[in-house]
């Protein structure tokens, strides 16, 4: 999670647990949600939100997730000002 615009630490307990089940992990992009609700804001307001989903991976841990998720960002337009 981030409060700014670069990409925060990745926790690596999901990709633990999806290593043990042996099932893979899919990266989502979510842009826009600073419209929605903005830091120390008290109400949400309505505003375009955008996800990206990339293909299921079977990822080794959260730095290969940060990186996708980030090559992701890199390629998505940001959605339109409300």
């Amino acid at each position: 999670m981030s409060t700014g615009p670069d990409l925060g630490r990745f926790h690596s307990g999901a990709f633990d647990l999806a290593r043990v089940a042996g099932v893979p992990i899919v990266p989502v992009a979510i842009t826009g949600t600073a419209g929605v609700l903005a830091k120390n804001a008290r109400r949400c307001h309505r505003a375009p939100v955008r996800l990206e989903f990339a293909e299921p991976q079977h990822l080794v841990g959260p730095e290969q997730a940060r990186d996708r998720i980030a090559q992701m960002l890199r390629h998505i337009d940001p959605p339109p000002p409300h």
